[in-house]
């Protein structure tokens, strides 16, 4: 009989319902027939309960424990999706960083080159202005400080916000290394699960084969119980004052048959004796007379009743 995918996963009430059931049909057997017909059957079914028993529990147990390793791989895989999700995202905002500094640092490199190169103009105009006169020369040589002075600070600033946007940078290369060690541990968290998984889908396909072969044992030993009871229906059925006279009759003919036995015995026993006599002691002579009272009793009576 094929089993189905239900009978197969059984768990541990099922097969104490069974065994119930199949307790049950033991009493029956036994009220009608007696004990002596299941005799030999009900140990092989206790011991395919108790197999089937622990096949069950540890069904149920793989079954749980696969369960725990599914939820734990259905969790790092959400990770895993959120950790690509949000290392995806961090390399676009990334990039967006690196383009903005990028043209932050073109737009300040021109404004220096730029200031450097009206510095260098200034200084130029400077010496070419030697004969302006002296008042001139002061307003121009003030102009031309403070415009330096300007300019430096304008190119301090920007190499302190370039200094600033090289930190951050960094600080953001580093995270995304992080993440990224942290993406292939998960990886290899989620590989290994998944190698378990396999092997307690492999434990639970040897569970199932062995299970299946208990419940073909099973089968089996049921059908030898409904044979044995068919086998039993077919015996003739006594009352119990009938049994008790059948067995108290044959008690009798068996004590007659030893009496019997024992009387051959000793006769065989004292033929022999009498065989081995006669031939051990030959007769020579004649032999004796034996008395008349031996041989003529009823003389002997008649004259005394005289």
């Amino acid at each position: 009989m094929l089993q189905t995918e239900d009978q197969l996963e059984s768990t541990v009430d099922d097969v104490y319902d069974l065994a119930a059931a199949i307790g049950k049909e033991f009493e029956a057997i036994i009220d009608v027939y007696g004990s002596e017909v299941i005799s030999k059957l009900m140990p092989k079914v206790i011991s395919v309960l108790e197999r089937l028993e622990f096949s069950s529990m540890q069904t149920d147990t793989q079954r749980a424990h696969m369960t725990s390793l599914q939820s734990k791989i259905a969790e790092l895989e959400k990770a895993k999706l959120s950790s690509t999700e949000n290392r995806m995202k961090f390399e676009v905002e990334m990039e967006q960083i690196e383009e903005f500094w990028r043209k932050e640092n073109n737009t300040l490199s021109n404004m220096l080159k730029r200031l450097k190169d009206d510095n260098d103009r200034l200084h130029s105009e400077l010496k070419l202005d030697t004969d302006i006169p002296c008042n001139c020369g002061n307003r121009w040589f003030r102009k031309i400080v403070f415009y330096s002075l300007f300019v430096s600070q304008n190119v301090l600033n920007i190499q302190e916000e370039f200094t600033v946007a090289n930190q951050q940078i960094q600080d953001l290369n580093k995270l995304l290394r992080y993440l990224q060690l942290e993406n292939n541990s998960l990886h290899e968290q989620n590989q290994d699960l998944k190698s378990k998984l396999e092997q307690q889908n492999c434990d639970m396909i040897i569970l199932k084969e062995k299970l299946q072969k208990t419940m073909t044992e099973n089968m089996d030993l049921m059908s030898q119980s409904s044979d044995s009871r068919s086998k039993a229906s077919d015996m003739p059925k006594f009352s119990l004052l009938e049994f008790r006279n059948i067995l108290i009759e044959r008690n009798s003919l068996k004590s007659e048959l030893h009496e019997l036995k024992s009387e051959l015995s000793a006769r065989k026993s004292n033929q022999e004796l009498r065989v081995s006599q006669n031939d051990v002691i030959p007769v020579q002579g004649p032999i004796n007379r034996e008395p008349e009272e031996k041989l003529f009793p009823d003389r002997k009576r008649n004259t005394i009743l005289k």
